[in-house]
């Protein structure tokens, strides 16, 4: 045992054990580490120890950060190759998965192949590991991405073919999306779009919504499961735009205060008489929300509602279930001035 370093301090009732004393100094041995492994994998033609390294637990991004810097581009391609063999030795869900999709967005960062990067074989990748990359040439097939955000991302050339996304974040100042496209055949559960300038958040969780998003993002939408849709008139009047914004609130809250909404614009939208007489009534006569009593409003001398029986996803789900309950709420919203 090291009884002493610089990076080491005792760990507390435990005086026979030592820790690193920032985590980052731990994160740096890992990649380095990381690398060797790599480098051994590359010369020996020899996966074993690189596969038993992945396997343990989840890598840090910044793991996979500084591990990208220590290839050159000639090295980037047996690299990737050696993480899809690995990837494709392993049928079970494990930590291989995710630590491939954690390292390899780092690794395509500023690599600009000449001819297209075929990425599958189910790999996971999760939360903001494709942030601030430039990446290009790429397909993505039979790959996980779970709450994924695309902020400050670029792509140009890359595509996505029957992926899942739990869920895509993308602020509305995004449009660095170059001839790129999302096929049909991929599951998109949700998109959030960002507004920093008025800190608003946008969700959408009906397929044809989700995919107005992404096509005024500068993203394309390629039909090869199905036929490309007839365009369907987008409502704008203020009303329909206010129930949305309106409802997008229960992404963050479960309750919404009668305060809030008359006294703050974040929450009435400049707009209080129209959300409390007319949008908040529409909403209580579909189930959709209820007015909720608790120790708060009571103190606050408020009204306060909440979701009655629906998701919030179910309710934006139904705008394009035709004939459901909720689509006619749909339809009622549409129908006003």
């Amino acid at each position: 045992m090291v009884e002493s370093h610089a990076m080491l301090i005792n760990v507390e009732n435990r005086d026979s054990y030592r820790k690193f004393d920032h985590e980052e100094f731990k994160n740096f041995f890992l990649a380095r580490a990381l690398e060797d492994i790599i480098r051994h994998s590359l010369n020996d033609n020899n996966n074993r120890e690189l596969y038993k390294f992945l396997y343990v637990a989840q890598l840090p991004d910044t793991v996979a950060q500084y591990i990208s810097t220590r290839f050159i581009p000639e090295e980037i391609m047996p690299v990737i190759k050696i993480l899809k063999d690995i990837r494709k030795k392993e049928w079970k869900p494990t930590y291989i998965q995710s630590n491939i999709g954690t390292v390899l967005p780092f690794l395509l960062n500023g690599f600009f192949p000449t001819e297209t990067i075929i990425i599958d074989g189910k790999i996971s990748f999760s939360s903001l590991v494709f942030e601030n990359k430039r990446i290009e040439n790429v397909l993505f097939r039979d790959c996980t991405f779970v709450n994924i955000s695309f902020n400050k991302t670029y792509f140009k050339n890359v595509h996505f073919d029957n992926c899942t996304f739990t869920g895509i974040v993308i602020t509305s100042e995004s449009n660095n999306f170059k001839e790129s496209s999302i096929h049909d055949n991929c599951i998109i559960n949700m998109v959030s779009v960002a507004h920093p300038k008025d800190e608003n958040l946008e969700t959408e969780y009906s397929p044809h919504a989700i995919f107005n998003i992404l096509q005024n993002l500068g993203i394309q939408i390629e039909y090869v499961q199905s036929n490309k849709p007839e365009e369907n008139s987008v409502c704008t009047t203020e009303f329909y735009k206010n129930v949305k914004r309106l409802l997008n609130r229960y992404s963050k809250t479960t309750c919404l205060l009668e305060s809030n909404i008359k006294q703050s614009p974040l929450f009435n939208f400049k707009n209080p008489d129209m959300i409390i007489n007319d949008i908040i009534p529409l909403l209580e006569e579909y189930d959709i929300i209820e007015i909720r009593e608790n120790r708060k409003t009571r103190q606050a001398g408020t009204r306060a509602w909440a979701l009655k029986q629906y998701d919030i996803s179910e309710v934006f789900k139904a705008e394009e279930e035709k004939g459901s309950k909720l689509w006619y709420f749909w339809e009622k919203v549409k129908q006003h001035e």
